[in-house]
């Protein structure tokens, strides 16, 4: 059986294609403080940068050309543990859906009941076996 979330990573010709379309420069996305969002632009150095998946392997990200991205080892860092938490909580909620999660919290028995005193609960049962055999009486 294989293993369905096996990882698919890019073909050699497609990261060429990607690298030159991008004009060797970074398409990572970075933030100001501000909070607006601008493209890094970083000269990509042979050895220092990565093809990424924009939507990721693990979240239906296929190995294409429109899904790659050439990021410089800085935006890499950045993106991929957000990544990484978008594709576990995918695995949880997949897990849950079809009830394969583990419950958390212990199921209870159901309600329960009063506490009784140990002579009403003895007297309600009976002599035990050993009382009858022996003849001790309460």
């Amino acid at each position: 059986m294989t293993n369905p979330r096996k990882r698919k990573n890019f073909s050699k010709k497609t990261l060429a294609d990607r690298f030159a379309f991008c004009g060797g420069r970074c398409e990572g996305q970075r933030v100001h403080e501000d909070g607006t969002k601008y493209r890094c632009d970083v000269v990509l150095v042979p050895g220092r940068w990565h093809g990424d998946h924009h939507n990721p392997d693990g979240l239906t990200g296929e190995p294409t050309f429109e899904n790659c991205r050439c990021l410089c080892v800085d935006c890499h860092a950045v993106k991929t543990p957000v990544d990484q938490a978008n594709i576990a909580k995918a695995v949880r909620v997949e897990a849950k859906n079809v009830g394969a999660d583990k419950p958390h919290s212990k199921l209870s028995a159901g309600p329960k009941e009063p506490k009784r005193d140990a002579e009403k609960a003895l007297a309600a049962i009976g002599p035990t076996a050993m009382q009858r055999r022996y003849g001790v009486a309460r």
